[in-house]
This record gives structure tokens, C-alpha cells and sequence, in this order.
């Protein structure tokens, strides 16, 4: 089969259970079939062009309501198809597509990437660059080839990567996951400002959009409707939690700003209050803030609920050494002499707006702002 469509790329078997991790991300490529070998599976499809907000900025098919999905309107609800043994599924160029599984499913799949993934590492590659521009020029509403270019002149051409990436964002705006990768490449390039700039915006946005109602049974718009219906859905603790800490991290190691990060952190903590790896970090966070104390008691706080977690003891350990006792006094110097991390407006302005459900957010002692 492989010789026959003049492909060089492997097939890959996939697994999925209905009990756990039972579906896949939309996803967008340049060739891509799939060959159901065993079980029932339901299928998601929107054309490269047609793809609403919510479902762009949510992007994992099992953090949205199948029955919102349905109820969209016309204009707004995807295509579905269900698949049994023997079913094959060919997938037109960029159009989004995601499943479910029904039953334990076995599917035999090839999945070609857009041309940016495939291209070479040679950034210098103008053959490439004039092939992914001509890609772009006849399929500009598909984020991922502007994300390819921006990657393709990340070491070249510095304005043509900032401008790529905007261009990205500007292409799927509500694209969380796609932000994100955004400000962490502007931060690698030294586009400093721009990193915060984006990562602010969709930390707001964040807040903002887990706060929204999702439309109830009794809604009473028409079936075709053009009132925008896709913006309403509040997000599952699961997935606005990993995108609170994925910021955090990125303000925490990249931007060097632990104040911002910890409110990040804080966030994803009280929607998913377990997540050791979040507590880890919001630790690490307090102690390159010199707040020492109130590290310990995080993960003091943490061990209670879980004694016999292993990397909250290690972790707590290290904090009682001498070596975190003189990072802590020489981060207290550095911001003593102005010299410190954090940036003073970005910090009011992220403790003004996020917020927990109950109007408050939780911070340690030394971070509360006076109004």
C-alpha cells in the first residue's frame, strides 16, 4: 500500500480505550487515512476553515460535550461518522478531525504532517521556505504552516518569526495550546516583551472564559441560529488546570517571573488540588521569590493529603539544606538592589484579574497587594 500512493512514511497502530484516554486532539493533516481494524470509534470533522472557537481553543475532543457539539448551530456543528471493523476513513488535506472510541478500538493509520514538519533542519533552505509560502498563500486559514515558517526562520530571519507566529494567533486566536507555543518561542528568539505580552492576554483569557455558562437545555435560540454560541462552554478542570500550569512554567523558568507563576499555579491548584507536579512548582517558585517559609509549608500542606508521596519529602528536604537557605538570602539581596525577578505592573494587573469562583485568590502572605 505504501509503494502504491508513493509514501516513505511508517503506518501507526493505535490503541484506544473507552475507560481512559479514549480520544485524540483534533488534529490537521496533509494526507492522513485510517483503517478501523477492531472496535467502534465516533468520528469529528470540520473543514480547515470551519472549525469554531471553542472547539479551536479546547482542541481535545473529551473536554468538550459531545451533546454541545450536536447543538450547535448549523453553521457551527461538525461532521460525524462512525466507524466498525473494516471501515476505512480518508481524511481531505488540513481538514481537523478527532475521535472517540465507543468500544476498545485498534485502528491502522497514516497521518502525514503539514510540509513545515517534514521540512529539513536546514533553516537557510530557501527551496523549502518558497514551497511553505506557496502552502500558506493557498491554505491561509491553517495555523500550523505559519507555525512551520516561524520555525523555519527561527535562526535566519528573527522578523520573519515574530511575524509568522503573529500571524498564527491571528489566524486561530482562541487556540490556547497554540499561545502558549507562541510566547515560548518569542521568549527563545529574545522577543521578551512580546512573550509577556501574549502570555498576559491569554491568562486573561483563561479566567475569563472559565467563568462562562454553557447553554442549557432550555436555550431558546433557533436551530439556525447565527448568534455566536461557541463561546460559552466553561472548560473542564482537566484541561483549564494544564494550561494554568504550562503559563506558570513558562512565566516561572522562561520569563524568570516566579509572582506571576505562582498565581498560575495557585489557579491550577484550585481546580485540581492532587497535582503533586503543581505543588512542586509553586514550591520552586516561593523559594527563587526568597519566600522560604511558605515553601515548606506548601509542601507541608500537600504531604498531609499525600504522606507517602516521595518527590514532596525529597523536595522538602532540599529546602531544609543550607544550599536553598543561601539561594534564598542571595534572592532576597537581588531584589533588595532592584536586581530581582518580576515586573511590578504585570503583577498587580495578573492579581486584579484572576481570580478564584469565590472572588479571591490564595496568596502567600508576603505577595498581598494593597488596593
Amino acid at each position: 500500500m505504501m509503494d502504491l500512493i508513493g509514501l516513505e512514511d511508517k503506518m501507526n497502530v493505535l490503541f484506544l480505550s473507552p475507560d481512559k484516554d479514549s480520544a485524540l486532539p483534533f488534529q490537521a493533516h496533509d494526507i492522513s487515512f485510517h483503517a478501523n481494524v477492531a472496535g467502534e470509534q465516533t468520528w469529528v470533522f470540520y473543514s480547515p476553515e470551519g472549525v469554531p472557537n471553542l472547539v479551536s481553543s479546547h482542541f481535545i475532543l473529551s473536554d468538550i460535550d459531545g451533546n454541545y457539539l450536536s447543538g450547535l448551530s448549523k453553521n457551527k456543528r461538525p461532521k460525524f461518522c462512525t466507524t466498525k471493523p473494516g471501515s476505512v476513513v480518508v481524511i481531505p488535506k488540513y481538514w481537523h478531525h478527532a475521535r472517540v472510541s465507543q468500544t476498545p478500538a485498534v485502528t491502522l493509520g497514516l497521518m502525514v504532517p503539514h510540509t513545515g514538519v517534514k521540512a529539513p533542519k536546514n533553516a537557510k533552505d530557501k527551496t523549502t521556505a518558497s514551497q511553505l509560502d506557496s502552502e500558506i498563500e493557498e491554505y491561509p486559514f491553517v495555523h500550523q504552516l505559519h507555525v512551520d515558517r516561524a520555525i523555519l526562520a527561527v535562526k535566519s530571519d528573527p522578523k520573519q518569526c515574530l511575524s509568522s507566529m503573529k500571524k498564527a494567533v491571528e489566524v486561530s486566536p482562541n487556540n490556547v495550546a497554540l499561545r502558549w507555543q507562541v510566547a515560548r518561542l518569542f521568549s527563545k528568539i529574545g522577543a521578551k516583551s512580546e512573550a509577556l505580552e501574549m502570555t498576559s492576554k491569554t491568562i486573561k483569557m483563561l479566567a475569563d472564559t472559565t467563568k462562562q455558562k454553557m447553554p442549557g437545555k432550555d436555550d431558546d435560540k433557533g436551530e439556525d441560529s447565527d448568534e455566536d454560541e461557541d463561546v460559552n462552554k466553561p472548560w473542564s478542570p482537566k484541561y483549564a488546570g494544564l494550561h494554568w500550569s504550562k503559563f506558570g512554567q513558562l512565566l516561572l523558568f522562561d520569563l524568570k517571573m516566579p509572582l506571576e507563576a505562582i498565581i498560575c499555579f495557585q489557579m491550577r491548584l484550585h481546580l485540581t488540588p492532587e497535582d503533586t507536579n503543581t505543588v512542586l512548582l509553586k514550591s520552586r517558585a516561593l523559594t527563587m521569590m526568597g519566600a522560604l517559609d511558605e515553601a515548606k509549608i506548601t509542601l507541608q500542606d500537600a504531604q498531609k493529603a499525600d504522606p507517602k508521596n516521595d518527590q514532596l519529602k525529597t523536595m522538602l528536604e532540599e529546602l531544609n539544606s543550607d544550599e536553598a537557605k543561601n539561594l534564598v538570602e542571595t534572592m532576597k539581596a537581588m531584589k533588595g538592589t532592584g536586581a530581582g525577578f518580576g515586573n511590578d505592573k504585570f503583577s498587580l494587573e495578573a492579581l486584579e484579574k484572576i481570580k478564584t469562583e469565590d472572588g479571591r485568590i490564595a496568596m502567600p502572605s508576603f505577595a498581598a497587594v494593597s488596593s
